[in-house]
């Protein structure tokens, strides 16, 4: 998802664990047109990539985004509350 908005990231494995370096906004160039996100019906993913979202300026297009309704109904409410442009559309 991250790479998708062009933001870098390194996994580093160590013994048991790996740890993930995201190195921010503005590392790449930013991605050329409205990039499709696939949820895959998570409302975690929903979530994290509405984030992403806003932290950039680049068109996000989440699919399955009423995948939310699982565990926070409003969640689109707030987004728009908190002055966030979103356009909930169905059947992409």
């Amino acid at each position: 998802m991250l790479a998708a908005v062009n933001v870098k990231v390194d996994i580093t494995s160590h013994d048991s664990s790996e740890d993930m370096t995201v190195h921010g906004k503005g590392m790449d160039a930013p991605a050329s047109g409205p990039v499709v996100i696939n949820s895959h019906n998570d409302h975690r993913i929903v979530m994290a990539a509405a984030a992403i979202a806003a932290a950039g300026e680049t068109p996000v297009i989440i699919k399955d985004a009423m995948a939310v309704n699982k565990s926070y109904p409003g969640f689109f409410d707030v987004v728009k509350d908190m002055g966030l442009s979103c356009e909930i559309v169905s059947d992409l």
